[in-house]
């Protein structure tokens, strides 16, 4: 984000532009996310929001879940490595239109004005906009490496690789930085027979549901989990 800037210096740059409030939201490792509200003002028709004007079938793109991941490692006939990919701060890597910057602005506690100039969370559109370059990535990354699929869920992403193939997660990472994508240290791994993606422990053709998720799901259910358990298991 840009600023601050006084509403008068934003107007002598952009004839028309709206604001929206900040707001904030704690992600899963405890750290504050700044959110532009997008959906702001809530309830008033005579002053649509951004995200009313948004629809997101323009903004489509593909995204691998859980079905997509089983099915792709229960036909396979041969062993695999597994490797991760974060994308270091995803939507903050993505750069928005400037004739799209009017409708970005973001009023802060103090009511001046800052300068939203990359994908928001707060915007309906903000998850296929990031989908995007990600997709061209994806069809990069296949060309340029000997690896066998790569599985995305927004900004984890899973390779997939063959155990001969001699494609190192380092190499991956070197290329990466020269296209300007930058990595996340902490959730980078290299190609290993076990690896936990979505929520779930994958090794190439066993895949386990970890115990914690178990007992979720089990909760009032009366019947004991715990150790985890394969997708091939039989129902308890």
């Amino acid at each position: 984000m840009f600023g601050p800037f006084t509403y008068d210096q934003v107007a002598k740059r952009f004839p028309f532009f709206r604001t929206n409030p900040l707001g904030a939201v704690i992600n899963g490792n405890g750290l504050l996310r700044p959110i532009n509200d997008l959906s702001f003002p809530h309830g008033r028709e005579e002053i649509p929001s951004v995200n009313s004007f948004m629809d997101t079938c323009d903004f489509k793109t593909t995204w691998d879940d859980f079905n997509t991941v089983a099915n792709f490692l229960k036909d396979l006939k041969e062993p695999v490595l597994l490797a991760l990919f974060d994308w270091e701060k995803a939507y903050c890597q993505i750069p928005t239109a400037p004739d799209q910057w009017p409708y970005l602005m973001v009023r802060d506690f103090d009511d001046k004005l800052l300068l939203d100039t990359r994908i928001t969370f707060g915007g309906v559109a903000g998850c296929g906009s990031f989908g995007r370059p990600p997709d061209a990535w994806k069809k990069l990354m296949l060309a340029e490496f000997d690896v066998m699929n790569i599985f995305r869920w927004v900004d984890d992403n899973l390779f997939v690789k063959r155990v001969n193939s001699q494609t190192l997660m380092t190499d991956v990472v070197k290329r990466l930085d020269k296209l300007g994508v930058k990595t996340s240290t902490t959730k980078y791994s290299p190609f290993l027979l076990e690896q936990k993606y979505i929520g779930f422990i994958w090794n190439g053709t066993a895949w386990i549901i970890p115990s914690d998720m178990l007992v979720r799901q089990e909760l009032g259910h009366g019947r004991p989990t715990g150790g985890g358990a394969h997708l091939s298991d039989p129902p308890v």
